[in-house]
């Protein structure tokens, strides 16, 4: 009989599907610190900040998320994104802001990557069923019926009407390697405008984005999971007012038959990437930029992705490879990254 492990506990997912560890702010500043952790966007959230509005920015903040996740869920049957996807091959949908951008821009960096990050496998991904109770391996012959070469061309988009279109009916949007990228970016545009934070920092499941530096101006301290155990960091890097974002096959993950199967999807075989690398993370001023290069990172394997980050301004990386072998990007150093607004 196949062995088979859930994907999901609460347990795990507070001790390890977070992709990197923190430090943060020091007990001085109490009275004027907000913290709270919650289950959103499919993940565990946990927003920390300081400041005299601080309550009131992680209400906004959990508000906003559940928010986005009505619009950019593709397992909501009440969000916008999951009612185009049942109907956006019939005809062209218009459908908000909110969606049209993160799926304009999504397929931007589909593009960019040509095709390791792709959007439109969500008919694949829901065979696998990662981040469900239903999560199984699929047979090739599910499969291949449903892999769509640069299924991410075949998406009209029409700005000046607002519209999303499907040119073939075995595609559909998911925004799992994006959407919470965007909502960090955004959560912090909020806080930063509407309540006048200056310190704080956002995890959105792995999903690291800084307000600043920490209450006394020294850096936040990131630590990288070591995938091979989850309680520890391998490397600490230091950055401010940016975002460092993991992808690893650690983090979503069933087991059959003595064979672990993760979530991270190469579009081109439909089955988890298997490239050499365990864990890609990607620190940089844009979550949303962030989210999709660890994950097409992750796919195109270390050789290409390397050369690829090297190409990128204001963009590194820290690789994990199968044998624990790390590697960074030339521009990792001892220094702090810092994105000076």
């Amino acid at each position: 009989m196949s062995k088979r492990i859930p994907y999901i506990s609460i347990f795990l997912v507070l001790a390890a599907v977070c992709s990197v560890l923190f430090t943060g702010c020091s007990n001085s500043l109490q009275s004027q610190s907000a913290s709270r952790t919650e289950l959103v966007m499919n993940t565990v959230a946990t927003i920390t900040l300081y400041g005299e509005q601080a309550q009131e920015g992680v209400n906004a903040a959990f508000q906003k998320a559940k928010d986005l996740e009505n619009i950019l869920s593709s397992q909501n049957e009440k969000s916008e994104l999951y009612q185009v996807n049942q109907t956006a091959y019939d005809h062209a949908v218009e459908v908000s802001d909110t969606l049209f951008t993160v799926t304009q821009r999504s397929l931007q960096y589909c593009r960019e990557t040509d095709g390791a990050l792709d959007c439109t496998i969500g008919k694949i991904n829901d065979l696998w069923g990662f981040g469900t109770s239903n999560a199984r391996l699929p047979s090739e012959e599910e499969i291949t019926p449903l892999l769509v070469y640069k299924g991410y061309e075949q998406i009209e988009l029409n700005e000046e009407n607002q519209t999303i279109r499907f040119l073939n009916p075995n595609i559909q949007l998911d925004f799992g390697a994006t959407a919470k990228g965007f909502a960090a970016d955004e959560i912090k545009k909020m806080l930063v405008e509407e309540y006048g934070i200056t310190c704080g920092l956002i995890n959105l499941g792995g999903n690291i984005i800084t307000i600043g530096s920490k209450y006394d101006g020294q850096p936040w301290g990131i630590g990288i999971t070591d995938p091979n155990d989850t309680t520890k960091a391998i490397s600490t890097e230091y950055i401010t007012n940016a975002t460092a974002v993991t992808s690893g096959n650690y983090e979503r993950y069933f087991i059959q038959d003595g064979v672990r199967y993760h979530h991270i999807l190469d579009p081109k075989t439909g089955y988890p990437a298997n490239s050499g690398l365990c864990s890609t993370t990607i620190i940089t001023e844009n979550s949303m930029l962030a989210d999709a290069l660890s994950t097409a990172t992750y796919v195109m394997g270390l050789e290409k992705s390397y050369a690829y980050i090297e190409s990128l301004d204001h963009v590194e990386a820290i690789f994990i490879t199968d044998d624990g072998t790390v590697v960074k990007t030339s521009g990792i150093t001892d220094d702090t990254f810092e994105v000076v607004s």
